[in-house]
């Protein structure tokens, strides 16, 4: 994990299965994911652009996050990690509404050609939609992970993932349905 401690060494997967007891929404696991794990460190940013997530995120952090539109939030996101030049990881929370916009795609595709970044996407997408917008994540320049949006191994792991990759920006798929065997 390169010098990094990883998630599953200091986050117990009960505690974030409680917390997102408490949570609204399918992307409840993420959030509770992020905000155990992650985000109380104080080395990570997070915006979010989802109307799905915005209840959890509420909820959960009541403060210390940024709430933009669908179209700006990954423009927003990576004009910040650029401001802070790696110092600081910066998480945007996504759905598949916020991929219709323009300008996310002018956002990934400007971020995927910046040098070594900080940045990570987290796009809630039903299951049937995956292929096709890990298609354009792909396509935009972006490594891109699956995470069954149901299972808090995965996702602590995609994150685990995402906070050891700093060549380019990351894009993880979180399925809000759960995956057909």
């Amino acid at each position: 994990m390169s010098g990094t401690e990883s998630l599953f060494d200091r986050v117990e997967v009960g505690t974030v299965e409680a917390a997102a007891a408490g949570l609204a929404g399918p992307g409840a696991r993420l959030v509770a994911a992020l905000a155990e794990g992650v985000l109380g460190e104080g080395s990570h940013r997070l915006v979010v652009g989802s109307q799905l997530l915005r209840p959890a995120v509420s909820a959960a952090l009541p403060s210390g996050w940024i709430d933009e539109t669908a179209g700006r939030a990954l423009g927003v996101a990576f004009g910040m990690a650029a401001a802070l030049g790696g110092a600081e990881r910066v998480w945007c929370l996504l759905d598949i509404e916020s991929c219709d916009e323009g300008g996310t795609w002018e956002a990934a595709r400007a971020a995927a050609t910046a040098p070594a970044t900080t940045l990570t996407a987290c796009v809630m997408v039903p299951a049937h939609e995956n292929l096709a917008l890990r298609s354009f994540w792909d396509a935009a320049g972006w490594s891109v992970r699956d995470i069954d949006g149901g299972n808090v191994w995965e996702i602590l792991g995609g994150l685990d993932q995402a906070l050891a990759l700093r060549t380019r920006p990351i894009t993880l798929l979180v399925m809000s349905e759960p995956r057909v065997p």
